[in-house]
Formats: structure tokens, C-alpha cells, sequence
């Protein structure tokens, strides 16, 4: 008994230590995403594998996302032999900064809808589709290979700690970039703007 007791002490000190080391890292995840107003009324959609929160007014956009993702589901995490779990996606169409993001706890994917300039032609909404809901799949692989205990100590925190602990920041969204020119026409992948940076250095003989 006091030797169980003994290693589970060890296992939560080497993750306290682990959330310590990364917590620079992962701390931009932890945010309030989005500039409506407290007055805004909120509207759902819910499918079989996510939840759209919407503002009020913004219906349409709702049943398109909606429908992106139904169509998207079976593709995005094919090379993976894995399909993640539900998730909540709260669409932000009266904000202009930033993307979009995945976030841990609770469990949810925040989306910028506004069109910008981009290194990319696709249209914004299937952008975010193909490319966030690959974060997704990677998390959800994660919580489902990772030790239960993990999941035990750490809840939904657990997925983003390993992440961070074992897989780098490039790896991933290098991964969501590849299936999101995989799925589209005009991904990222596909643009010599967004391989500029990467060829100069190639040029002037950087390895990266």
C-alpha cells in the first residue's frame, strides 16, 4: 500500500514539474477568445459530433459551419486511423483578430469567422474547417493512447500537457497545414508565399 501510494507521489510531482516547465508554452490557450458584447444572446447547433455556438443573427453561418464539418468529419483524421470526440465550436463573425484555436478545457474550438487577407485564396470557413478539426484528431488521439492514470491526475489537461511535453509546435500545426492542403485546392501547402520564408533559408544554406 505505501509502495502505490509512494509511486502515485512521484508520478504527480513529475507532472506538477512537467506543467511548470511547459506552462509558457500552453498558457495562450487559456484565454477568452473573441470581442462580443455581454448583451449578445447565443444560439447552438448540435450534430452528432459537435456543438456550433453561434451569436444570435448569425444563422447562416451557423448551418454552414455546421455542415462543413459534418462533410469534413470522416476526412480529417483518415491518416491517422482516428476520429476525435465531440467538440464545441463557438464561432466569433464580428471579431477581425486572429484565427482560431483548439483549447483544452473545457474542450472547445474558437473561430475568428471574418475573411482577411491571407496567404491562402480559400475561402476562410473551409480553412478553419479542415485545418482546426485536424487539432481536434490530434488531441483526441492523445486522451485515447495516453495512460489512464493521466487522465485521472489531469482530466482534460492531460492531452495538452503530453502535447506540450513531447510534441513540438511546428510538428503540429505542420500536420493540420499538410491535411489542409491535402482536402483543398488552394491550402496553405499550395502557396509560394507561405514556403517563402522556408526557401530563402534553403537558399542561404540554413537548415531551418
Amino acid at each position: 500500500m505505501k509502495t502505490m501510494i509512494n509511486i502515485q507521489v512521484k508520478i504527480s510531482t513529475l507532472l506538477l514539474f512537467c506543467l511548470l516547465i511547459i506552462a509558457n508554452r500552453i498558457s495562450a490557450q487559456y484565454v477568452n477568445y473573441g470581442q462580443e458584447s455581454t448583451r449578445i444572446k447565443w444560439q447552438i447547433i448540435e450534430t452528432d459530433h459537435y456543438k456550433i455556438i453561434f451569436p444570435e443573427g448569425s444563422d447562416y453561418q451557423g448551418q454552414r459551419v455546421a455542415g462543413l464539418l459534418n462533410n469534413a468529419y470522416p476526412l480529417t483524421g483518415k491518416t491517422l486511423g482516428h476520429n476525435h470526440k465531440k467538440w464545441d465550436v463557438v464561432l466569433h463573425p464580428n471579431s477581425s483578430t486572429g484565427l482560431a484555436f483548439v483549447f483544452p478545457t473545457p474542450r472547445r474550438s474558437e473561430w475568428i469567422t471574418m475573411q482577411n487577407q491571407s496567404s491562402t485564396c480559400l475561402e476562410r470557413l473551409n480553412l478553419l474547417t479542415v485545418h482546426e478539426t485536424r487539432h481536434m484528431v490530434q488531441q483526441s488521439l492523445v486522451e485515447s493512447e495516453m495512460p489512464q492514470i493521466f487522465k485521472y491526475l489531469l482530466g482534460q489537461h492531460a492531452a495538452p500537457v503530453i502535447i506540450g511535453a513531447y510534441l513540438p509546435f511546428w510538428y503540429m500545426e505542420g500536420d493540420a497545414t499538410c491535411n489542409e492542403s491535402a482536402l483543398t485546392p488552394t491550402g496553405s501547402g499550395r502557396s509560394p508565399e507561405f514556403f517563402m520564408a522556408n526557401r530563402a533559408l534553403l537558399v542561404e544554406g540554413e537548415p531551418y
